[in-house]
């Protein structure tokens, strides 16, 4: 059976509730929440909860308790875990370059950080996902600028930082959506700060192939 095309996947299957967070439903309804930090009618109960880093805009300990079932597999960087910044919520870690299973979805480590700026430094090791998904390659590239490591990322639909200031700008989040290949890109981290509302937008005017705006 043939994978399913990316942008009918992406604009079914994926929702963007706030910020560089999302809901996802695989096909045989498998939830994975990625960076749940708002309260939102639209977070369901989670068999998966990916965490890049434990800034508040990316993780709530609330929002995650409230998503847990039996069984939800909570993971997060492993530098989190060591600072107890969890908060006692992390079931697994990962560690750059590190691939595990979790709910039936192979889910690699790769790095996310500043180059120049302080704010998320390389040292931290925090991180993005690369997780297959219905035969999809989705990348939630956390908070992150164009970095050398994403020479080796390979995506079909990449979720983008695009805010700029503490992340990549519109500009670089393009260069990065050609450079891992995606067929899909869904800019994030844009719209919770006024002058970054039409990050969007602008990310979609430059950007080659098919944007998402979730």
């Amino acid at each position: 059976m043939s994978n399913p095309d990316p942008k009918a996947w992406t604009e079914t299957q994926l929702v963007r509730i706030a910020q560089s967070s999302f809901r996802i439903t695989t096909g045989d309804g498998t939830i994975i929440a990625i960076d749940p930090s708002s309260k939102s009618p639209l977070w369901t109960k989670a068999d998966l909860v990916l965490v890049t880093h434990a800034h508040g805009d990316h993780f709530n300990a609330a929002v995650v308790r409230s998503l847990l079932k039996e069984g939800t597999r909570v993971v997060v960087p492993a530098s989190v875990k060591a600072a107890g910044t969890d908060r006692g919520l992390a079931t697994d870690t990962l560690i750059p370059g590190e691939v595990k299973t979790f709910a039936g979805c192979e889910v690699a480590a790769v790095r996310a950080y500043n180059l120049r700026k302080p704010m998320h430094p390389r040292s931290r090791d925090w991180l993005g996902y690369v997780v297959v998904i219905d035969g999809l390659r989705v990348y939630h590239a956390g908070d992150t600028d164009l970095i050398p490591e994403m020479t080796d990322v390979k995506a079909d639909i990449a979720l983008l930082p695009a805010g700029g200031m503490v992340t990549m700008n519109p500009e670089t989040a393009a260069r990065a959506a050609a450079l891992v290949g995606a067929q899909v890109a869904v800019p994030m981290h844009y719209g919770r700060l006024p002058f970054t509302s039409g990050a969007g937008r602008k990310f979609a005017r430059l950007w080659a192939g098919t944007t998402v705006l979730a």
